[in-house]
Order: C-alpha cells, then structure tokens, then sequence
C-alpha cells in the first residue's frame, strides 16, 4: 500500500538524519508512536483522495505531485535539521513567511550553485512516483470512511500542537505537516524591532584609540592555526600573534548562541539571550556609547540586515556609516551574503573619508557561513566538486 509505504520511508530517513547529526534525540516514544500514527492516517487520507478519480491522467499528475512534494520534504529536512537541530518548524515558516528573498538566497546557495544536491532529491521524486504510480492502484470509492477520516486529521493536529512532548518526538513528514498548517495562525511581527534606547550622557575617554570590531561568521576556534589547528588558515595572525607582546589570545570563549539573529544583538547590547526582549531593546548599542564619547561610527555587514528586523533593530541615529548588501547592489554569492572582499574595500572607503580623529567600526563577514562562500570576483576559492567542504571553509578563514 503507497501509504504504507511512505510512512515506512520518513520513519527511515528520520532515524538515519537522527543518527548522522544527533542533535534531538526521541526522548518520548510513545509520542513518537502517535506521530508516527497520525503519518498513516494523513497519508492514508492523500490515498483515499487519490483514488477518487478513474481519470488515469489525473492519477498521474497526482502521482507527480506527491513523488515531488514528499522528496522535497526529505530534503529540506535534512538541510533544516543539519545546520539548527531540528525539523522545520512554525517558526521557520513564520520566518520565511516575513523574510521572502531568503528562499531565493538559499535556492541559490544550496540548488543553483551546487546543482549535485539535486541528484538524491531526483533518486527520490523516481522513488515516490514508482510507489504511487497509478497502475499499481485500486478505486477506492469509500466516501463515509473519507469524511470520517478529516475530524480525525484535525484532532490530531491539534493534540501535537498543543504539547511540547511532540518537540523532538516528531517524524520530519508530521514536522512539516504541523509547520505549514499551523503558520498562517500565527502573527509574529518578528523579533527584533526599532526601540526608544536609553540615552547616554556624554562621556569622556581616557585615550583616543581607533576601534575595530570583526566578527567572523562561523568562525570556530578549532580551525585556527593560532590555537594548533594543523592547516595553516591564519599565518598573518599566527606571526602577530608570536611578535607582539601586547596582544592577547584568549584561550576559553564560549558563545551566547549559534543563531546569527541572537547572538548579533547580545553582542551589540551585552544583553544575554536568557535576559529577554525588554531589556534588548532598552540598552544601547555599541555605537550609542562610542557617539558619546565622540568617535565616528560605522556597521559594514556582507550579510543582509533586512531579515529577523535586524535592520529596524541595529540602525540608530548615532550608527554615522553603515554598509550592507541592500546598499551595496553587489550580487548574492552565499546564503544572504555578498563578497567578504566588497566590504573590507568599503571598509577602506570609510577609512579614507571619515572625519574625526577616532572611530568605532564594526565588520561582520559571511564567507564562513553554511555552505560557504562558492565564487569570487577577487580569488579563486576550491572546488567542492572535487575538494571536501572543510578544505572550502579553511580557505575562506585564510583569505
């Protein structure tokens, strides 16, 4: 039976995603069992509503349209849960559903520059056609078990979503039935938004020192040369490193977070994640307290700031230059950013006009961001047809 058997395919590919990245483990079974029940019973339904028509036209398109959908539910999945943990979710979706450019920026990243991730997706579509085709299917004109069937559906539905115990307990097919049926219900305006900040007193400093912030996305210390790491990813910083008395390496850092839109503003605020949203769009950011103390400021990002309300969040009236790929017109070469070399060259830009005698900059980079950065204008970064990812993303902490 193709429900049957679709099921018995999700369970697999939950099981095997669960064991290459453990990251969720099923800490309730008996909540995984009734996911696993609500999977038959919704996909028994897309049977019974397949066999509605003799049309073997229709089947066919049907048939299609499923091979389809179920693959790209494998696939996203994956993707989704490699990279956060977890399958997709209503906040995900809610995401996405305020976020729009994001889905071309990933299409571009994960499809049209890497077309090979295509290959497993089409295995699938063949896999799941060959399962539904029509020829191998019954009429099935039972329209009192139908209609029975849909209050059943939804009362499923809503008995996963009203418990946290479905969280890690949930197969990726019933994740992403949830995620799409829940999201319209849900109206979030995001995160971050613009905020009236506490003022601050002009201050004076002790010393007139230049500034600079660089914060690396992704960038972890077990691939840095300066800690041991066997590659040489950071020869320049290495040598500073050995010849400079007055630099410190710091040996222990721990991160606040491993989500951009979380770990971005504690950084700005010193406000923790677990300290809440009130108190991060109440303190000032760093260059509210540089403008008070006289420097000139300045944010370049090669990511896009438009997603999670970053923009509305960070752009404060004492932020003097600021740089993005929305003003930048540069293309998008990776997930949602441009060229790390495009701002560093705007960086100097900012260098050479600015008008006080200190300044605060921030640069943030994205060329280390997931799946890393796959073309450039000024280099020639390696091939991951040929070379492993971790070769790409040693290259682009090196340059």
């Amino acid at each position: 039976m193709p429900a049957l058997i679709t099921v018995g395919i999700f369970i697999l590919f939950d099981l095997i995603i669960r064991r290459l990245f453990p990251s969720a483990p099923i800490s309730n079974f008996t909540w995984y069992g009734v996911n696993i029940f609500f999977s038959l019973i919704f996909w028994f339904w897309i049977h019974m509503i397949f066999n509605l028509t003799n049309c073997m036209a229709l089947r066919k398109i049907f048939a299609g349209i499923i091979a389809i959908t179920a693959s790209l539910i494998i696939g996203i999945n994956l993707k989704i849960y490699q990279y956060f943990g977890n399958y997709i979710n209503s906040d995900i979706t809610n995401f996405l559903r305020h976020n729009r450019f994001y889905i071309i920026d990933c299409f571009r990243s994960f499809v049209w520059l890497k077309p090979q991730n295509l290959i497993p997706v089409a295995v699938l579509i063949v896999l799941f056609y060959l399962i539904w085709r029509p020829p191998l299917l019954s009429t099935f004109n039972n329209h009192r078990l139908y209609i029975f069937t849909i209050p059943l559906l939804l009362g499923l539905i809503m008995a996963l979503s009203a418990t946290s115990q479905s969280i890690n307990n949930t197969t990726l097919d019933v994740a992403t039935i949830k995620a799409t049926i829940i999201r319209p219900f849900i109206k979030n305006k995001g995160l971050h938004q613009s905020a009236m900040r506490f003022r601050i007193n002009p201050i004076a400093p002790k010393n007139d020192y230049n500034i600079l912030l660089i914060i690396n996305e992704s960038l972890g210390k077990s691939n840095l040369s300066c800690y041991g790491y066997s590659i040489a990813t950071t020869p320049w910083l290495s040598e500073w490193v050995n010849k400079e008395k007055n630099l410190y390496l710091f040996q222990k850092a721990f991160t606040n977070s491993t989500a951009t839109d979380v770990s971005m503003p504690s950084i700005f605020t010193g406000v923790g994640p677990e300290e809440g949203s009130n108190k991060l769009h109440r303190l000032p950011l760093l260059w509210d307290w540089a403008k008070a103390a006289g420097y000139e400021t300045a944010y370049l990002t090669s990511q896009k700031i438009a997603w999670a309300n970053l923009d509305q969040f960070i752009i404060t009236p004492s932020l003097d230059y600021l740089f993005s790929p929305e003003n930048s017109r540069a293309p998008i070469i990776n997930d949602t950013g441009i060229d790390d070399r495009i701002t560093i060259k705007n960086f100097d830009n900012f260098l050479n006009n600015f008008k006080k005698n200190k300044f605060l900059a921030v640069i943030n980079t994205n060329a280390l961001h997931a799946p890393y950065q796959q073309t450039s204008d000024f280099v020639n970064p390696p091939q991951t047809s040929t070379h492993a990812m971790i070769t790409l993303y040693s290259y682009w902490i090196k340059h």
